[in-house]
């Protein structure tokens, strides 16, 4: 089939006008693609400016000191902080080396950097010493820690470090290493005068009770000789050597409980309280016996011949002691009560310390205070209270606990 010219002419001006639309969409194509493209840089630019910005700050207001070194020991980048403890400031520090600045600590700095460089490897804890020029004279301790920057063929490019100034810390050790020392030479002197004193009171204790027992023998035969009023002095002249005897007794078991190491043991109450008991066959006592054993040491009969002697002593010779055992709350408790004139309110305390005055007698006493050392150095307490609640004037009641070692029933 045959065309006319002008049907040829028609069509190959519609081919050229699409080959143009195809070509100008390519190119709208391209040009969005790009503009996605740059689109996607920017945002990528932006948050890397972003974060650059939150790694500057950090840097800048780190606590620690932070330097990056270059492999010849020249300064690329320090921190504020890190700056601060050469005592130059930031700008001075770049582009200058170790030696330059701080010449003091230029060879230890070379010698960190060589082995890094060479390595590969991180230089941990390093303690570094030496002085600045912000502190001329002054000797400064930091501890570092240097690391490589390497790239991708791990080739040393830099060193970046790590600073903490712990010049004040190690004043503080020294300064505890002088303080134990001379806490050592203390010591160690208090126990020569220790020695001494304990070597003292062993000669006067030996010493004065051989010389006391010798003065109450001759007592003895003072009263048995004298008759009156001369044979009631020398009555009360017994009855102070054998007070002094006392004190000096319970002194010398004082010191036997500071001396020795505690031992405890399985130890028979009801034994203890009985043996004590037969030492005053005269006195009314109200006990049914208790069978516990308790922890404690052969010690245990002084602390009830102490409280017991006190109800006699000062309750007279008709007074009641009524001793009662039980248990409370995992523990044993003991009560020795009495019908003597009691204990005043504002004494229950001050009786069991050292050297206190005596509100149920004269004089200084250390029984109750050889009381409360016996019996917290077995795990318990001790406390005084009434025998009637509120009425003081009724009697005594001397309370202690003791832990249980075993029991039976």
């Amino acid at each position: 089939m045959s065309t006319s010219p002008g049907t040829t002419e028609k069509r190959t001006s519609l081919t050229g006008r699409d080959e143009k639309q195809d070509n100008a969409a390519e190119v709208e194509r391209l040009i969005r693609e790009r503009t996605a493209e740059i689109r996607e840089e920017n945002d990528v630019l932006r948050r890397e400016n972003a974060e650059l910005r939150q790694i500057e700050m950090i840097y800048a207001s780190a606590p620690v000191g932070l330097c990056l070194l270059g492999t010849d020991t020249r300064y690329l980048h320090v921190n504020q902080r890190f700056a601060e403890m050469d005592g130059f400031s930031v700008e001075e520090h770049i582009g200058k080396r170790v030696r330059e600045l701080v010449p003091d600590l230029a060879d230890a700095a070379e010698e960190l950097a060589r082995a890094v460089v060479a390595t590969g490897k991180p230089a941990l804890d390093i303690e570094v010493q030496g002085e600045t020029p912000a502190q001329p004279g002054e000797q400064r301790y930091w501890n570092e820690s240097w690391r490589p920057v390497t790239d991708s063929q791990g080739r040393v490019l830099a060193i970046s470090i790590v600073a903490e100034d712990i010049t004040e810390r190690k004043r503080a050790e020294e300064a505890f290493q002088r303080y134990a020392k001379n806490l050592g030479l203390l010591h160690h002197d208090l126990e020569i005068s220790n020695r001494e004193a304990n070597l003292y009171l062993d000669i006067l204790t030996h010493d004065i009770g051989n010389t006391e027992n010798v003065s109450n023998l001759y007592a003895d035969l003072l009263i048995e000789s004298l008759d009156g009023e001369a044979a009631g002095y020398a009555k009360k002249l017994q009855r102070s050597i054998r007070k002094s005897i006392e004190i000096l007794g319970t002194v010398s078991t004082i010191r036997r409980i500071h001396r020795t190491k505690t031992e405890l043991k399985p130890t028979d109450l009801d034994a203890a309280v009985r043996g004590v008991m037969e030492d005053y066959r005269t006195s009314i006592f109200l006990y049914n016996g208790a069978n516990y054993q308790v922890q404690a040491d052969d010690l245990l009969p002084v602390v009830f011949d102490n409280l017991i002697g006190n109800a006699v002593k000062f309750g007279g010779p008709d007074v009641e002691i009524a001793i009662r055992i039980e248990e409370d709350d995992g523990f044993v408790q003991v009560s020795i009560e009495d019908t003597g004139p009691g204990v005043p309110d504002d004494d229950k305390n001050e009786i069991f310390h050292c050297y206190e005055m005596k509100k149920r007698g004269v004089g200084k006493g250390l029984g109750l205070y050889l009381v409360k050392i016996l019996v917290e150095r077995y795990g318990g307490t001790i406390w005084a209270e009434d025998r009637v609640p509120g009425r003081p004037d009724e009697g005594a009641a001397f309370k202690f606990t003791l832990k249980p070692a075993s029991q039976t029933r």
